[in-house]
């Protein structure tokens, strides 16, 4: 085989790694823009808040970071990227400053009545406060429980042991006051507002990142294909 046919061999063999490159690429990087969508501060699965910082599943891959930073080489996305990466360790940071303050809050409270309170009278709380201080009007109701002791919050026992009518109204209403106190905290009101600001670099994040996909703007060399470029 001579010098020139060996020469378009390997040029032809490295367009298809080339192109198989740019297409695991990107598929990946939209994968990664699925993930640019942190979940709520709290919700009805993570009552209390997060329990650790978020961060998306291919960052935490070297090599899948690797190649999303260096094919996607827009500035802008990666100075959004930097602030919403600070935003979200504040907001991890302000979960739990809301989790002491509001402990605080019932430990107080807890001394004008002494019921059996569950885990969920407090996240229950927490997520609903958060709900309130965001303008969102409340939705889930109290109930008591089948066997006639006890309340419930929409599907969550607050207290296990309240059965009379006098007592019930109490604690529906201290409940009321604990989020009603919780959502006027000043660390979930800065919450509510860094949770808004977290929201809006994600779409811009997005939008930055589709472009580039959409217009195969992703033709830059990384450390898995910079061989081929030669």
């Amino acid at each position: 085989m001579n010098r020139l046919q060996k020469s378009t061999i390997v040029a032809e063999i490295k367009k298809e790694y080339f192109k198989e490159h740019l297409d695991k690429v990107k598929k990946l990087i939209e994968l990664w823009i699925n993930e640019l969508s942190a979940p709520p501060p709290y919700s009805k699965e993570q009552r209390r808040g997060w329990q650790a910082r978020y961060s998306p599943a291919t960052e935490q891959n070297p090599d899948n970071n690797h190649m999303v930073r260096k094919l996607l080489k827009r500035r802008t996305l990666w100075r959004h990227h930097t602030d919403w990466e600070q935003k979200l360790q504040l907001i991890f940071s302000l979960i739990n400053q809301a989790q002491i303050a509001a402990n605080d809050i019932q430990a107080k409270q807890s001394s004008n009545l002494q019921k059996v309170y569950t885990s969920d009278y407090l996240d229950t709380a927490l997520w609903q406060g958060f709900e309130l201080a965001s303008g969102n009007k409340l939705k889930l109701a109290y109930k008591t429980l089948d066997n006639g002791k006890g309340i419930a919050l929409g599907g969550f026992k607050i207290e296990a042991e309240t059965a009379t009518s006098g007592e019930y109204n109490l604690i529906i209403k201290e409940h009321e006051g604990f989020i009603n106190e919780i959502s006027q905290m000043e660390c979930m009101k800065k919450l509510v507002n860094e949770w808004s600001d977290i929201k809006s670099l994600q779409e811009s994040m997005k939008t930055i990142a589709k472009r580039a996909v959409k217009s195969n703007d992703i033709l830059y060399p990384c450390g898995f294909c910079k061989h081929l470029w030669k």
